[in-house]
């Protein structure tokens, strides 16, 4: 992280002309503020640390993206968009849309071999007479998919394991909405039912907008969307992010 110093506010600071008005330019040789330099603006009387207001500082990206920078002081606006700046183009990128992208294709390359979690304790769902018959006939598809389901009779399945990204509140909820497309789609044979599922998971497991992000979650979303130009849209057809140059913002 680079801090950068706090405003002076012990004196009055006469406001320097601007060179293309009608006073004086900055003298060339005038010294400049080091702001790769640490300071610590916490010291001194607590009328200053009021003025200096809240630290600021940018955050880097890695060697690699060095170019791509997160302004803390509002590096998430509403708790869903994350904000970047890469040379002259500004990046808005939805925090939900873009891990739930990432998280679908990581299910999609593991769809020939899932990597389930087993459970402490086996979850119980009961369902819709409609919803526990469709999920029941495809049952072998969701087993493919990284769960372990089974049927506990009276309408009810008992959920043993679940793909990796799952959480465990998210279960009864999850299996109730892929039973519900099962029944909606019964007679549709030409849906990828395992493509599907996998987008439900994805969308349930992904970081929800709202929810307040670490910067470390926040700088690897920034980081694999920057760099990989293909994620552009989530599972749904959502823009993942969206660039403004700085002459569009002008």
């Amino acid at each position: 992280e680079i801090t950068l110093p706090a405003p002076p506010t012990k004196q009055a600071v006469a406001p320097q002309a601007h060179p293309d008005s009608m006073g004086a330019a900055p003298a060339p040789d005038a010294p400049m503020p080091d702001i790769l330099q640490q300071e610590d603006i916490s010291s001194g009387s607590d009328a200053v640390q009021e003025a200096a207001g809240p630290e600021v500082s940018v955050r880097l990206l890695g060697e690699a993206f060095a170019t791509y920078i997160l302004l803390e002081a509002g590096e998430e606006v509403f708790h869903t968009y994350i904000i970047c700046e890469s040379g002259e183009t500004l990046w808005l990128i939805d925090k939900h849309a873009a891990h739930e992208r990432i998280l679908f294709d990581r299910l999609m390359a593991h769809r020939t071999n899932p990597q389930p979690q087993m459970l402490l304790e086996p979850v119980a769902v009961t369902l819709a007479k409609g919803e526990y018959s469709a999920l029941l006939e495809n049952l072998d598809t969701v087993r493919q998919a990284g769960f372990d389901v089974s049927d506990f009779g009276s309408g009810t399945l008992l959920v043993r394991a679940v793909p990796m990204e799952i959480q465990g509140n998210d279960i009864p909820l999850l299996m109730q909405e892929i039973a519900g497309k099962f029944a909606e789609s019964r007679h549709e044979v030409s849906l990828d039912h395992l493509e599907w599922i996998y987008h439900s998971v994805a969308c349930r497991a992904a970081v929800k907008a709202g929810d307040w992000s670490g910067p470390e979650e926040m700088v690897a979303l920034a980081r694999r969307i920057c760099a990989d130009q293909s994620v552009m849209y989530c599972p749904h057809g959502r823009p993942v992010a969206i660039r403004l140059t700085r002459r569009e913002i002008e």
